[in-house]
């Protein structure tokens, strides 16, 4: 027998559309994926009240694949947990007779609030944001909606609306129209109504699931927003319309293996939002399965990103100066550049991630060491970090000893507060070897950054020096004009 590796860990989430494996390793408070499996079994896909053998015999071989990668993982480290196909089902008990066997391991049928907590768990832990949130999650045959303050539940729902459930109820005949769309609309509505009547004390609305996650890769394709609106909705709609037929659907973003439960589970988002009034609605960094890891690993109640920025940061062997550089950015006013609310919390997040994580391309090589740092960032797992904020991290960090390089419109912010912002953070990277009582940032008045050194600065940090000199002539064709004088200054 195999050594069991006790580092490892499994999550196995027995959804009702598909069966998911994430495997991964927890070391010295880091977690690192190893591996996740995804298989469509469609175990919700029967119109009554029993699993259908070819649903049952396909989430069967599933779980002879997923056998494979479980026998060197300690069976402590392992929880799975099936959800409404399964615990809807009359003949359940034929499904995990055969299933336990299989894994000769314990699976747990949750209930729909045990899922919505733990949905609520997993999506607040791995998302920044206000305290006060409302937390969707679409699943095959269940929907899942939330209202929390930071870790307290205030009120949760699990529905029986599911985007495999509803596939066969409203879309059997493979037809997209204003019909089948209506009918599956108006029975959320329909649902929802009551339930949800005093769901209006959030201040952000999260979502997950595979319907909310192929919305935002079809979003992305046409505009650089972080967001979903109901007009984002409605207008995706109307584009399944014009493809008339599941078998012609043809829109940018949506594969073809997700394009048979789309419509279904975009239909029970437009219910959703109409009932709810939602203006808006962001991506979740994590649901079920986050929620189920924490019934292994426990993890501190702390801010999700500093605590992961900290992990990384420690696990690089990196010099902490992240304060410095936080510094600088608030003592210069810069989020007062950007316009929204949604854009200055992104910034914020970027912010946290370079002041922690700029060096951590020394691991590689000094040489080049921006753009092995960017190499690492768009590799390794970042805990409430989407790929788009990611791809901007590593944009910044690849320009921070570079000439700007070719504007990439799938950037998140436009080129010229993009470009301001990189030439700032060189600043601000320059300064950090730099004892504080050496310099001090008298203000930023219409777009002047005033830097103040000591009369001594050249002659301790000559090569700082310099490299500000350079940033200086760079800045100064930019938006932003950088003043540096030499004054005696208390203390240094």
């Amino acid at each position: 027998m195999e050594k069991e590796n006790k580092s490892h860990y499994a999550v196995i989430d027995l959804g009702s559309n598909s069966f998911h494996l994430w495997i991964l390793k927890y070391s010295n408070g880091r977690i690192h994926t190893i591996n996740r499996i995804k298989d469509k079994t469609r175990l919700g896909s029967s119109i009554d009240s029993n699993l259908t053998q070819k649903s049952m015999e396909r989430g069967w071989q599933c779980l002879r694949y997923f056998k494979q990668f479980l026998d060197k993982i300690p069976k402590q480290n392992i929880i799975i947990a099936a959800t409404a196909a399964i615990r809807a089902a009359e003949n359940q008990n034929i499904f995990l007779s055969k299933a336990n066997k299989i894994l000769n391991l314990k699976i747990q049928v949750i209930s729909g609030l045990k899922e919505a907590s733990l949905i609520y768990d997993g999506a607040t832990r791995t998302t920044d944001g206000p305290s006060k949130k409302l937390v969707i999650d679409i699943g095959g045959a269940s929907t899942e909606i939330i209202m929390g303050d930071k870790a307290k539940i205030i009120k949760m729902n699990s529905f029986k609306l599911g985007c495999v459930s509803f596939l066969e109820k409203y879309f059997k005949n493979r037809r997209l129209n204003e019909e089948n769309f209506n009918q599956a609309i108006a029975k959320t509505k329909e649902t929802l109504r009551e339930a949800t009547i005093d769901l209006n004390d959030w201040d952000l609305c999260i979502g997950a699931s595979g319907t909310i996650q192929t919305l935002f890769e079809i979003k992305k394709k046409k505009s650089n927003t972080n967001y979903l609106t109901k007009q984002d909705l409605y207008k995706i709609k109307s584009q399944l319309i014009n493809c008339e037929s599941m078998e012609y659907i043809d829109i940018e973003g949506l594969t073809p293996e997700k394009a048979n439960v789309f419509p279904s589970g975009l239909a029970i988002l437009i219910g959703i939002f109409e009932v709810l009034s939602i203006n808006s609605l962001y991506k979740a960094g994590g649901a079920l399965r986050e929620g189920l890891l924490n019934q292994l690993i426990p993890l501190p109640e702390q801010n999700i990103l500093i605590k992961n920025l900290k992990i990384l940061s420690n696990t690089y062997q990196l010099q902490n100066n992240s304060q410095i550089i936080l510094d600088f950015f608030d003592k210069i006013h810069f989020l007062s550049l950007i316009d929204s609310k949604e854009d200055k919390d992104i910034f914020h997040k970027v912010i946290l991630a370079l002041a922690f994580l700029n060096q951590i391309g020394l691991s590689i090589n000094f040489k080049n060491q921006y753009s092995h740092a960017a190499y690492i960032i768009q590799n390794i797992d970042m805990i409430g970090f989407d790929e788009k904020e990611k791809n901007f991290i590593a944009y910044s960090l690849r320009n921070l000893d570079l000439n700007i390089e070719e504007f990439s419109s799938d950037l998140i912010f436009n080129s010229n507060i993009t470009d301001i912002f990189i030439k700032t953070l060189r600043i601000a990277i320059a300064l950090q070897d730099v004892n504080e009582k050496f310099y001090r940032i008298i203000s930023r008045e219409k777009n002047l950054i005033t830097l103040e050194l000591s009369e001594d600065f050249c002659e301790k940090y000559a090569f700082t020096y310099d490299k500000l000199i350079n940033q200086l002539r760079d800045l100064n064709n930019s938006q932003i004009t950088l003043n540096i004088s030499l004054k005696k200054i208390t203390g240094a």
